[in-house]
């Protein structure tokens, strides 16, 4: 999802009345050269940021894999890109290893390589980059939910805000819900 789709979302959903020119085809190339982005924007922008961060955090992480190196019982976390927080850690022959978390890293009983899957910070977007959700289900009306609640938090509009944000967590708790295929009992026709 572009930044920029979601804050015209947002201008929408809450009237901002945006300069239009932001969001027409060339309106990067607009931007660039008459400088029109405004705090408005600068703070849709960051809303946006924070909204992200808080689905990696919370709701949808994005999960990496890598190899790592143990050694004195000790994985380092300067191994690890913007670490959250880690759910495995394996062996060569892939069986789980048990491990710690420690002040410098994460404590474990074997020394070697292994292969970790952990979960990550999102980088920070700019007006102009795209937002990665860690499930596709997120679709770019919820994340905008989410920036509208953001928004109008930071402008003091607490009122607008609850209302926002309880939309955001409605089509959140739909969009990350577990979907299980329906099985019906057969019937006999008489």
């Amino acid at each position: 999802m572009k930044i920029s789709q979601i804050i015209q979302t947002v201008d929408k959903f809450l009237g901002l009345e945006l300069p239009r020119v932001l969001f027409e085809p060339n309106g990067e190339e607009v931007l660039l050269q008459q400088e029109i982005k405004t705090a408005t924007v600068e703070t849709l922008v960051h809303c946006c940021n924070t909204v992200c961060d808080e689905l990696a955090h919370n709701y949808a992480p994005l999960y990496r894999q890598k190899t790592v190196v143990s050694k004195n019982g000790i994985v380092s976390f300067d191994q690890f890109e913007n670490l959250i927080e880690i759910f495995s850690l394996k062996d060569g022959d892939g069986k789980d290893v048990g491990f710690l978390y420690g002040a410098s890293g994460l404590l474990c009983k074997k020394d070697g390589e292994f292969t970790s899957i952990y979960s990550t910070r999102p980088t920070y977007v700019d007006y102009f980059g795209e937002v990665v959700c860690g499930l596709p289900a997120i679709e770019e009306r919820i994340f905008a939910y989410g920036v509208c609640a953001e928004y109008c938090l930071r402008k003091g509009m607490y009122d607008d805000m609850s209302i926002w944000d309880s939309r955001f967590k409605s089509a959140l708790a739909v969009a990350t819900r577990k979907k299980t295929p329906l099985n019906l009992k057969q019937r006999s026709w008489q």
